[in-house]
């Protein structure tokens, strides 16, 4: 009888050979669970021994005993010591044998299908490494002064007191890093701000979701920008916030829109000094504006200065938190494009009253952000490296940039409008003749390049271009990626 079950199976089992196809271990336990699960055998009949089998289909022994362990431990099979080998007389039950298939779609919350409704709309494959060109994350990572970084770890967790760094730490964040924060944000970008007023975070991202659950109930009305960061609208659907989208045109967010709604938001959430995605910074009138119409109406304002270091044109402009004072602007910035984005650590200066709150919430949601990488990154800003990074980035950077800007006006003067460029790392452009920038998105990538729609990042006003990364990638593959870019879209 094992015989003849033998060659029913080895009749049909071809397994693939191909460099892509899976293991023929694997193989091997999928067709033998699926002549099981088909009837092909009966319950309790025997088979033929993995000897038997070895041979007959021309397979490694140890190939064919791991396929039939794992069988047997799924109680697909039955080893008797001495017998051999069966079908088990009870198989799993059905729902176990393809529970993934059958069971039932989960009920999520409302809260997280609007997460699912965001994120859908943007790109649907993970992100890769090393990046394709114009991908807007990726960073010249490889510029970054690794060894020092070793050296200032090592020599952080063999000083003083650096069992401390593996136990729970602050919610705050430790003190020397805030302290340390607290001059660099003073000196960098006028911000107004004592370490008492600054809690480290795990991310920006983790910032802006805690200030929506700390200001916002249901329904409550926010004004962000259009087109404006999604991860700002993805924090604002955790909290059910509604949106009021507030156009933003040459100069960025327009403070007389804002002054038109009704009835008045209880926060305005922007990015003045680089505005995501078309790149022009808020003008000092228009910041003044803004100002005044927040204490006028008792609004809350979120700065997010997410890559204020980049700046090639002029002087920066002062933070808005700086000429309102701390007492309506919470500050939030991150170290994920200055530094890398692994570290995984950014800050929110708060005004006074909303620090106890803030930090309620973030004990609750994470306990506290790594005290090891915390205590690293002080001893980087107090011995200047990060300073000395930020000029030395910002050098290259400006190079990058220059590149992508000549090759698009040399190459596609007729396909787009280019942006504003004196920040960032990014350049975003519009479509001269309108065109659907999915579509031409969806033909850039399967050419093995890298954009975001602009319309991605649009809530009421229709917009149609492209937002292209240019910090990870040398000048002249920028300019080679230029030339594929506009070959795809002519």
């Amino acid at each position: 009888m094992a015989r003849r079950a033998a060659g029913r199976f080895i009749g049909w089992f071809r397994p693939a050979r191909g460099p892509g196809d899976p293991s023929l271990q694997e193989q091997l336990y999928a067709a033998i669970r699926k002549a099981v699960l088909a009837g092909e055998w009966s319950p309790s009949e025997r088979l033929p021994s993995s000897r038997t089998l070895a041979a007959e289909l021309g397979l490694g022994r140890n190939t064919v005993m791991a396929a039939i362990e794992r069988l047997v431990a799924e109680g697909y099979l039955d080893s008797r010591r001495g017998a051999g080998l069966f079908v088990a007389a009870d198989l799993p039950p059905e729902g176990m044998i393809d529970g993934a298939a059958k069971s039932s779609e989960p009920v999520l919350s409302r809260r997280s299908d609007r997460f699912t409704q965001l994120h859908a709309e943007g790109e649907t494959f993970p992100g890769q490494f090393p990046a394709r060109p114009f991908a807007t994350g990726p960073l010249a990572l490889d510029e970054f002064p690794l060894d020092l970084w070793r050296r200032l770890t090592a020599q952080t967790l063999r000083g003083a007191g650096a069992a401390r760094l593996l136990a729970n730490g602050p919610a705050q964040g430790l003190p020397e890093l805030r302290q340390e924060l607290s001059g660099y944000l003073t000196n960098s970008r006028g911000v107004v701000c004592t370490p008492e007023t600054i809690v480290v975070v795990s991310g920006a991202q983790q910032a802006l979701d805690l200030i929506g659950r700390l200001l916002l109930d249901p329904g409550d009305a926010v004004a962000v920008e259009d087109p404006g960061y999604v991860g700002l609208r993805e924090a604002l659907a955790g909290v059910g916030a509604k949106l009021h989208p507030v156009p933003v045109d040459a100069q960025g967010f327009d403070p007389a829109a804002l002054a038109k709604l009704q009835p008045a938001p209880k926060l305005v959430m922007l990015t003045p000094s680089h505005q995501f995605p078309l790149g022009m910074t808020l003008p000092l009138a228009r910041r003044l504006a803004l100002l005044a119409e927040a204490r006028a109406r008792n609004l809350w304002i979120v700065e997010d200065d997410y890559d204020c270091e980049f700046r090639y044109g002029g002087p920066p402009l002062q933070a808005l938190q700086g000429l309102d004072g701390g007492e309506r602007v919470l500050y939030v910035g991150t170290f994920s494009k200055v530094l890398f984005p692994g570290l995984r650590l950014g800050y929110v200066v708060l005004p006074p009253a909303l620090v106890e709150g803030f930090l309620r919430l973030k004990a609750t949601a994470d306990g506290f952000a790594p005290p090891a990488s915390q205590a690293v990154l002080a001893r980087f800003i107090a011995e200047g490296h990060l300073a000395q990074h930020v000029r030395r980035m910002r050098v290259l950077y400006r190079k990058r940039r220059a590149t992508l800007l000549a090759a698009l006006q040399r190459e596609a003067a007729d396909l787009f409008e280019i942006g504003a460029t004196e920040a960032g790392l990014h350049l975003a452009v519009r479509f001269r003749d309108g065109r659907d920038d999915r579509a031409a998105v969806e033909a850039i990538r399967a050419a093995g390049l890298s954009a975001m729609p602009l319309s991605r990042y649009a809530i009421a006003r229709p917009v149609s271009g492209l937002v292209l990364g240019f910090a990870a990638f040398p000048e002249n593959e920028l300019d080679v990626a230029v030339q594929r870019l506009v070959k795809v879209l002519r």
